[in-house]
Order: C-alpha cells, then sequence, then structure tokens
C-alpha cells in the first residue's frame, strides 16, 4: 500500500535485506516537520510514481550513483514551515534507484567513463 505502513515511523524499514539500496537507506526525519512533496526526474515536473518500487514519500528516498544520463537523476522535493527545496543525492557504487538490489559493473569502460565520478577526486 502507498504510503507504506512505516511512513514516518521512528523505526526504519525492516527487514534491510528488503531496502532497495541496501546497505544505505535515506529517510526523512521523523517528526521534523519536512514533508516529502514527491519524487521526479530533474528534467522533469512530474512526480514519479512509487509503488512497487521500494520507495515511499515517508519512508525510503532514492541515492543516485553518478551514472544516470543527464536529465534521469533523482530528485526529492521537500518542504517545512520555514523551507521549500529540492534535494539531489550521489554515492558512488550505490546501486541503481529504481532497479533494486541490481550490481553495479565497474569494469565496464562505457559506464565508468561517462560516470559523474569518473576521474574525479569527489569523495566529499
Amino acid at each position: 500500500a502507498y504510503p507504506c505502513k512505516e511512513t514516518y515511523s521512528f523505526v526504519p524499514p525492516s527487514p534491510p535485506e528488503k531496502w532497495p539500496q541496501r546497505p544505505i537507506l535515506l529517510r526523512p526525519s521523523p517528526e521534523s516537520g519536512m514533508r516529502i512533496r514527491g519524487v521526479r526526474y530533474s528534467s522533469s515536473k512530474t512526480y514519479l510514481p512509487l509503488p512497487g518500487t521500494g520507495y515511499c514519500n515517508g519512508c525510503t528516498l532514492p541515492i543516485n550513483n553518478g551514472l544516470e544520463k543527464p536529465g534521469e537523476c533523482l530528485v526529492i522535493d521537500f518542504e517545512s514551515d520555514l523551507f521549500i527545496g529540492t534535494a539531489m543525492l550521489r554515492i558512488k557504487n550505490v546501486c541503481d534507484p529504481l532497479k533494486s538490489g541490481a550490481e553495479l559493473d565497474p569494469g565496464n569502460d562505457k559506464t565508468a567513463s561517462s560516470s559523474y565520478f569518473h576521474h574525479r577526486k569527489r569523495t566529499f
């Protein structure tokens, strides 16, 4: 069901084996007053339907891996009482956000050379 039963709970969705980008899980802080408006591609204003992807606006949010094509990074629109904004996260070697459990192939030259992280010391 959407939103899922763990929406805005203090306990992360379990078990970790079911997290779409395991071992990493990004989620909004429960009871922080922040509300996730939606997840979309950076080149679009239309929110993606999340049911069935393992993501939910209240408990699990996507992380980009630097291998996305231009305009296909996933961004998170959010708001609080004091601020409205958009967040985009990239973590090197995290699995594809829309292919749950997919493994990266670091030996794939085409993929590696077009990576956001390729030949760059982006470690911050």
